[in-house]
């Protein structure tokens, strides 16, 4: 008997094999895509003289959502030597321990902001 991976029959079961895998990857792919979206947790930063903003941050995802005065700003993670550092290349928003400052927005740099407290969006 010759070996199923040496016979003709691996033309056929070969290619089937890689797609039924493809196929099976492409749904969790989506899967993990709608956890993403779903899947996500706020936390809210209150700087000086109340002013606050709101961060979401989806899990195993390096995309975190910024929401300040009613507009939001989607964030990439970048390379930071201190803290964790997200932008869109005019934003930014810098992340350590449980102080944050957010940088570029038409009201301001926001510096050392705390999280949580008696912010606009608690």
């Amino acid at each position: 008997m010759v070996p199923v991976f040496r016979s003709p029959l691996r033309r056929i079961l070969v290619p089937g094999l890689l797609l039924g895998l493809g196929l099976v990857l492409a749904a969790c792919s989506g899967e993990e895509e709608e956890q993403r979206d779903s899947s996500q947790d706020v936390v809210t930063y209150t700087c000086a003289e109340g002013q606050a903003f709101q961060v979401f941050v989806f899990a195993a995802n390096p995309i975190v959502r910024v929401t300040l005065d009613g507009t939001s700003y989607e964030l990439r993670q970048v390379p930071s030597d201190l803290g964790v550092t997200f932008s869109n290349g005019e934003v930014q928003l810098t992340i350590l321990l449980d102080r944050a400052s957010l940088t570029g927005t038409p009201r301001g740099d926001l510096l050392d902001c705390a999280e949580g407290g008696d912010g606009l969006f608690s």
